[in-house]
């Protein structure tokens, strides 16, 4: 509650070339100062990657930051064929350290998909985003406890393959919120 993590983005560019980030950084809300924590170009963070608007959430039971995939820009790290990673990042903000998590069973690779935190049931949920097929709509949960992924397949919300929404758990609810999202064919809902 006293600071924001911030991870990557594009670093500079002149409307030709893109530089694109990976480093760090920490908004102080007291100080209303930014710091960098981690510089760009470490092969400990994750790569550099773009449309990741809600692939990067906090989880307050377990204190980490969670990043879910992406659109891959650094090409040597691209861990899949398709251009979108599939990979699971946790930051650790006491000891400033990101770790890759490796699981099988976890999504697809994707880009602009939707997650939260559920406080609470204490995990992260994902849902829909674009995969290299098109907008999805399935709905993962990660558990930063047991550093596993699991897909929910009793989805009955009727809701369309979805990306680029606003999503928020609501602990007064206990419901997570998807708001002004985009489906396969262009259609805001």
């Amino acid at each position: 509650s006293s600071y924001a993590i911030l991870y990557g983005g594009v670093g500079q560019y002149d409307y030709t070339n893109w530089a694109y980030d990976n480093s760090t950084w920490k908004l102080d809300f007291a100080s209303k100062t930014y710091s960098q924590v981690l510089p760009m170009g470490l092969a400990s963070s994750p790569p550099a990657r773009t449309q990741i608007e809600s692939q990067f959430v906090y989880d307050s039971l377990h204190n980490v930051f969670v990043l879910f995939g992406g659109r891959c820009v650094e090409q040597a790290r691209c861990s899949t064929s398709v251009g979108l990673y599939d990979d699971t990042w946790l930051y650790d903000p006491q000891g400033n350290t990101w770790t890759q998590i490796n699981v099988t069973t976890k999504p697809s690779a994707r880009n602009q998909a939707q997650m939260y935190f559920d406080s609470r049931n204490g995990v992260v949920v994902l849902f829909g985003g674009v995969a290299q097929s098109g907008a999805v709509d399935d709905l993962w949960i990660f558990d930063a406890g047991t550093l596993t992924w699991s897909r929910v397949t009793t989805l009955n919300a009727g809701l369309p393959p979805l990306y680029t929404a606003a999503a928020a758990f609501s602990p007064l609810s206990g419901c997570g919120y998807l708001v002004d999202g985009v489906t396969t064919n262009g259609t805001s809902v």
